[in-house]
């Protein structure tokens, strides 16, 4: 419960932020890890998008938005975001095992 109340804090302080008119992208990126954690998964996706329209690190947010999109039951987008992130950090080994563990959920290897 204390866990989901930081949560929703985070959430308050993100929302503060961009109200106020933050522009940085890392305030998008880490809303968005907030809202996943909270199961807000559409609105975890928006946030990724807009963090990467404002230049984000791209292998960081590509990388989170294709966890989001697993988390979804997404398989296929979340391939298509993996494959992104791998474009912008190759060889990064967590990537290599996000896009093996989502090639099992589709049945390929």
């Amino acid at each position: 419960m204390e866990r989901l109340k930081r949560h929703q804090q985070a959430l308050d302080s993100y929302d503060m932020a961009l109200k106020y008119g933050s522009r940085d992208a890392v305030v998008w990126y880490a809303r968005g890890g907030v809202l996943r954690s909270l199961k807000q998964f559409d609105k975890a996706l928006a946030s990724y998008d807009s963090a990467l329209a404002r230049n984000a690190s791209p292998a960081a947010v590509w990388s989170e938005k294709s966890v989001t999109l697993f988390l979804m039951g997404r398989y296929e987008e979340s391939l298509s975001s993996c494959d992104k992130a791998l474009i912008y950090a190759p060889g990064r080994s967590d990537l290599i095992q996000q896009r093996q563990q989502i090639l099992g959920k589709l049945g390929r290897k």
